[in-house]
């Protein structure tokens, strides 16, 4: 398993949360994609099953135990999205090859294929979550 924090254009806010071990993208909820097109900019926005040991205070006086993320692809210059069944539970892959970065998302009857330049981490958030999202 790679540790897909690399490929981030600045890991720093992860690292901040996450230490030195990235959160597992192998089996994520996902909730939004999010297409500009015209800046050919794509948006993730995931729940991830690892929680980190420290947090931010504001996660622990609110009692947050989900964490969030939204990672965008930016410059994509490919994109490939199939949702033949809608199920949120994905498995994600980010790998870099040559310049570019490919993000693969796969669940039952669904992918998402993106080639982008750049992966920036746009935000990363806690909060409390009911439980009933399968993760």
């Amino acid at each position: 398993m790679n540790n897909w924090t690399e490929f981030l254009s600045d890991d720093h806010l992860i690292k901040e949360i996450y230490g030195q071990k990235s959160p597992d993208i192998h089996q994520v909820h996902v909730h939004d994609i999010m297409a500009k097109a015209f800046e050919n900019d794509v948006y993730l926005r995931f729940d991830v099953r690892d929680f980190p040991t420290t947090v931010p205070k504001k996660w622990l006086v609110n009692s947050y135990n989900r964490v969030q993320l939204t990672l965008g692809l930016i410059g994509a210059t490919s994109i490939q999205i199939n949702m033949n069944e809608c199920k949120s539970l994905f498995s994600l892959s980010i790998q870099r090859y040559g310049v570019d970065i490919v993000l693969e998302a796969k669940s039952e009857g669904s992918s998402i294929h993106v080639v982008a330049p750049l992966l920036i981490l746009s935000k990363i958030s806690g909060y409390l979550d009911s439980g009933d999202d399968g993760l």
